[in-house]
């Protein structure tokens, strides 16, 4: 009875409501990692969750309140991804939660009522996730090699001879990193090495064979792309079998169709292109004699409670170490707090009806860094406007009942949870609806519902763009730097691989371990600098062109390493590092200067390898070319978004 007639006015949190929140937003919190991690993640996000469902509906009944809690929740919520990815999303989700429960007044009773409804919800939802991983064995490891495979089977599909994509050798990582976090049984860790071991080989294999097919006749070409595509088409049934071992038998004509298309390369292919191609096909006949043989009867060791941990004095030590002004997760969470503040204000300068819709859309796209905050705004924005028109059309054409719209509000919540992880747009293209269902269901009109929701969205993204702009925080301006180191860890395995063939186990390890760290940071700078509008000392388009010179000399060096290294390899083995070497350099200093140096000549040298550094610095003389029509006035500095 104290609430303002305005408040009145608004959508009431009802306790169904807030259990299906509570159902919906624990999918999104669940983490790829083992079942015990799994549970400490969702646990965290109930016990935050609802402290920020609680103190929402407290602050609820005055707006001054509000906003000065609502930018201190903020404020720690954004400083929460200090802690590591489990903390950002939980940090995140915490805030859409207050942002939710605070933005819809209720009487003193839903005050407590809401909360303990929401984590109930909470603990329903990750029981229903639970339960199928726990009657599985190490159902987690299992998945995260499907995931590889799977990752294998897309590159080849999309392009035969584009292997060397970083996604599958970030896959092979998670996946060595979760067997090795599931604490397996000795059975089931051998079984599990076994796996890994054929499949590393199998994916070096595919690497190795794209550079073998520069100057070969058509018929060999040919012979290549078809193997390829049969050794994809084994990875794809390797992960079904992985996850559903039932279907073993798909197996078997995967693998004659292998072994049709490696007979045939063999008649037209040379021995170094043989050689590589036997690693694929020795790696994925391996996979299948594991998935075919027996499994482990006990993969995880009998359930004990978990011994005192440390998480709290990791935790602590991480938000200490990130506690300065410099630091991008403590810019974050100013930006955050004043953004949220403002969007606040905003909605309740302009008497939203919905008011928490503008503040909630902040706290979902907000993000550390400027490129990442400008894919999360344009895909919210595409996929609220997808999913404003598709809920439209159902509820104007169809005219749904309840239990349809429960039904409805199923079908979202899995595109929701299905696509959230991996394509952002879809995924809230899948939220929308299920908001919108929801609110339907509850006695909310359809076309204002619809229209304040695009709204919203536009006005949030605005807002974050608008502080990203004023202050941001650009990690594409390292590209210079992160592509020199690629090229310095290239010169170090090049200068073995391409003079021997003789790695001891260990340093091969290390060597390749070094590649996918400078690779990947190389790939992640470069996607940020795409995305990032500013200054940039190195033009994306020419730092695309860098990167992808880089591979092919990589995939180049990692085929000899399979087949042995010919004559000319070995010709140009005391080159081809100092070459890597004077390119990494001229990387470095054009990074720190603003014209770059003159162009260095590489060797005449009709390599492989000399053919993609040439590339390399000529992309750079290109680039250089602009940096001087900058400096005399002719044309504008580089801004981003030149890709994608």
């Amino acid at each position: 009875n104290d609430l303002s007639n305005t408040h009145l006015n608004r959508l009431q949190v009802v306790p169904l409501t807030s259990a299906v929140i509570g159902t919906l937003m624990v999918s999104v919190v669940d983490p790829p990692a083992t079942e015990r991690r799994r549970l400490t993640t969702m646990g965290s996000f109930a016990l935050w969750g609802g402290l920020a469902a609680l103190l929402g509906g407290l602050v609820s009944g005055s707006f001054a309140v509000l906003l000065v809690v609502g930018v201190l929740v903020a404020l720690v919520s954004g400083y929460a991804g200090a802690i590591g990815p489990t903390g950002s999303v939980v940090g995140m989700l915490s805030l859409v939660v207050f942002s939710i429960f605070s933005g819809t007044p209720v009487a003193l009773d839903h005050v407590w009522r809401n909360p303990l409804v929401f984590v109930a919800g909470v603990a329903f939802g990750a029981t229903m996730i639970m339960l199928p991983s726990l009657m599985g064995r190490a159902r987690c490891s299992r998945q995260s090699f499907a995931r590889l495979a799977r990752s294998m089977r897309h590159t080849e599909a999309d392009d035969p001879l584009a292997a060397g994509a970083a996604l599958p050798a970030m896959r092979e990582r998670e996946f060595i990193d979760m067997v090795n976090a599931e604490q397996l049984t000795p059975a089931a860790q051998e079984w599990f090495g076994a796996l890994g071991a054929d499949a590393h080989r199998a994916r070096l294999g595919m690497l190795g064979l794209a550079p073998r097919l520069v100057n070969v006749p058509d018929a060999e070409r040919d012979a290549v792309v078809a193997f390829v595509r049969a050794a994809g088409r084994c990875w794809g049934a390797t992960a079904t079998v992985v996850t559903w071992r039932w279907r073993r038998r798909i197996l078997t004509p995967a693998l004659a169709r292998l072994d049709e298309t490696y007979a045939a390369l063999g008649n037209v292919g040379d021995p170094a292109t043989l050689r590589v191609a036997t690693a694929v096909h020795g790696g994925l006949h391996g996979l299948a004699a594991t998935l075919l043989g027996d499994w482990p009867r006990r993969a995880l060791p009998r359930w004990t409670s978990p011994t005192p941990s440390h998480h709290w004095t990791v935790a602590r030590n991480a938000l200490r170490a990130h506690l300065h002004f410099d630091d991008p997760f403590a810019r974050h969470a100013l930006r955050l707090a004043v953004t949220f503040g403002a969007a606040l204000a905003l909605a309740e300068a302009l008497g939203f009806p919905h008011p928490y819709w503008v503040s909630m859309t902040v706290a979902w796209i907000s993000r550390p860094t400027m490129g990442d905050t400008t894919v999360r705004v344009s895909a919210r924005v595409a996929g609220t406007a997808a999913g404003v028109i598709v809920s439209g059309v159902i509820v104007s054409s169809l005219d749904p009942g309840q239990w349809a719209l429960v039904a409805l509000m199923g079908v979202s919540a899995l595109v929701a949870v299905a696509f959230i992880p991996a394509n952002y747009a879809i995924g809230i293209a899948g939220v929308t609806p299920f908001l919108f269902f929801l609110m339907v269901l509850d006695g909310e009109g359809a076309e204002s519902s619809l229209l304040t929701r695009l709204v919203a969205a536009l006005m949030a993204g605005l807002l974050v763009l608008l502080a990203a702009a004023v202050w941001p925080t650009r990690s594409g301006t390292k590209v210079d730097t992160s592509l020199g180191a690629y090229a310095d860890a290239l010169a170090k395995y090049a200068a073995v691989v391409l003079d021997h063939n003789d790695l001891d186990p260990e340093t091969q390890q290390r060597m390749h371990s070094e590649l996918v760290v400078a690779r990947t940071t190389a790939t992640a700078d470069l996607h940020a600098a795409d995305f990032e509008v500013g200054r940039h000392r190195l033009h994306p388009e020419t730092a695309h062109v860098v990167l992808e010179s880089l591979h092919a000399a990589t995939a180049y060096c990692l085929a000899c390493e399979l087949a042995g290294p010919g004559p000319d390899d070995r010709a140009a083995a005391p080159s081809v590092p100092s070459r890597l070497a004077e390119l990494q350099q001229r990387l470095v200093s054009d990074a720190a200067a603003p014209v770059p140096s003159p162009a260095i000549e590489s060797a005449a040298s009709d390599h492989p390898v000399h053919r993609s550094i040439r590339m390399a610095h000529e992309a750079l003389d290109r680039d250089g070319t602009r940096h001087q029509r900058h400096a005399s006035g002719e044309v504008r500095h580089y801004s981003g978004i030149s890709r994608g």
